[in-house]
């Protein structure tokens, strides 16, 4: 139950970050006074709404979704440990707490490891979901 309530405060967080984004990517002039020739110069040439929108718009929009989302995942993967430990749960927490007790030292490492991977992981998978939704730099040779 509260990983479900914490899931949903932190997926409006990132809702509202795409939605921030997609509203700056369409206005025709931002805060900084830079102009979107791009889609300014599409809407003059009679691009479809839904078009523009889905195929320009919408993919910059989500790169700052995306990376909250592997945010909360982190948040989410630490808030399971404590829920854990705290109301004796059994799982992952429970199984670090007893190795830290019993100085299971090899066992301790190793769930370590696997929750800093798992960390990684998420992290990875967002970053190449966001050059993958708008590659904005080349790779250098």
């Amino acid at each position: 139950m509260r990983c479900c309530s914490f899931s949903s405060t932190r997926s409006r967080i990132a809702a509202r970050a795409a939605s921030a984004s997609r509203a700056e990517v369409t206005s025709p002039q931002n805060e900084g006074g830079w102009n979107y020739n791009a889609t300014v110069q599409a809407r003059r040439l009679g691009v479809p709404p839904t078009r523009l929108v889905l195929r320009h718009v919408l993919p910059n929009a989500a790169v700052p979704g995306v990376q909250e989302l592997a945010r909360t995942g982190d948040q989410l993967l630490g808030g399971v440990l404590v829920v854990e430990a705290v109301f004796a749960i059994p799982g992952t927490a429970t199984a670090l707490v007893e190795a830290v007790q019993n100085r299971d030292v090899p066992t301790v490492q190793a769930l370590t490891l696997i929750l800093a991977a798992v960390a990684c992981l998420l992290n990875l998978v967002a970053d190449l979901v966001s050059q993958r939704l708008a590659p904005r730099t080349e790779v250098l040779r």
